[in-house]
């Protein structure tokens, strides 16, 4: 018996009709998801920066006593936060690049149009 190639299901067939009649939105909804990288990515430098300057400042004034275990615990560990902060902004970052330069042809053509 032959094997079917999933491709010739008559289903496909309805989804690319489906996305041809709504290309429009299909397309404005990819462009705004690749926009929300970017977003999330700075929303994540900020917080992961906020984190980091209230906890040396924190330090500096002494409200984390780096003398006793639980001072320590507590500054190395909102430290180690504000770090995952930024790697995750720099992993959103990366995502969105990419993203942008796999769909750079549709970003072109909406701003040709004035929709982006």
């Amino acid at each position: 018996m032959a094997d079917k190639d999933p491709l010739d299901d008559p289903l496909i067939d309805a989804i690319m009709t489906g996305f041809k009649e709504n290309a429009r939105s299909v397309t404005k909804d990819i462009i705004s998801g690749i926009g929300m990288f970017d977003m999330a990515a700075h929303l994540t430098l900020y917080i992961g920066l906020l984190v980091a300057l209230y906890t040396v400042l924190l330090m500096a004034s002494g409200w984390y006593q780096l003398g006793q275990v639980y001072g320590a615990v507590g500054a190395f560990g909102s430290l180690a936060g504000s770090v995952a902060f930024i790697g995750l902004y720099l992993w959103l970052r990366k995502k969105h690049s990419t993203l942008k330069k796999k769909y750079a042809s549709l970003f072109y053509l909406f701003e040709r149009l004035g929709v982006a």
